[in-house]
């Protein structure tokens, strides 16, 4: 199967209190409300201790997908007993990631790194994709949002989507 053919989605497993999540394909707005989803569900089990999101079969992301994980890092950070962090990912994502600052409030480590530990288990289960064009805007506003404040320079150039993006979730909820 060649990347074109390949849907994007998400799998995960739970194994000792640790959640792995392996992304195929695109981070992308398509995904993202379920990935949010799945991972707010998630850390309010009282004994998990890690979330490593798997980025090795990533193939790229948007700035929808990018938000996500930002508001996901600072609210986990706010849970001292819990780390996130996303793992095997490729210089061409790590740099989407310094972008946007996304890698000031996220912790990483790159494909190449020697002492990052083979994240593999068997996926138990795969992640379903929302379709709930409600929730896809609100969370496409939220991750817009999330990259304005953690950096100057994205204010301006997501001004103009986050007023889009408010317009169409305004005209969804029938303002």
């Amino acid at each position: 199967m060649t990347n074109s053919d390949r849907q994007d989605n998400l799998t995960a497993a739970e194994v000792d209190h640790k959640v792995y999540i392996c992304l195929y394909g695109r981070g992308s707005f398509r995904i993202s409300p379920s990935l949010k989803t799945f991972i707010k569900k998630k850390i309010e089990t009282p004994d998990l201790t890690h979330i490593y999101l798997n980025m090795n079969d990533c193939e790229g992301m948007d700035s929808t997908f990018m938000g996500v994980l930002a508001g996901l890092a600072c609210l986990i950070k706010a849970r001292p007993q819990l780390c996130f962090q996303l793992t095997h990912l490729s210089k061409k994502n790590e740099d989407l990631l310094i972008t946007l600052g996304v890698n000031r409030v996220l912790d990483y480590h790159r494909a190449s790194d020697t002492e990052n530990p083979e994240l593999r288990p068997q996926p138990q289960l795969e992640l379903s994709i929302e379709t709930n064009s409600k929730i896809t805007a609100e969370t496409s506003l939220e991750a817009h949002q999330n990259l304005a404040n953690i950096d100057a320079k994205n204010r301006l150039e997501f001004k103009s989507v986050i007023e889009l993006l408010q317009a169409d979730l305004d005209q969804l909820n029938g303002e």
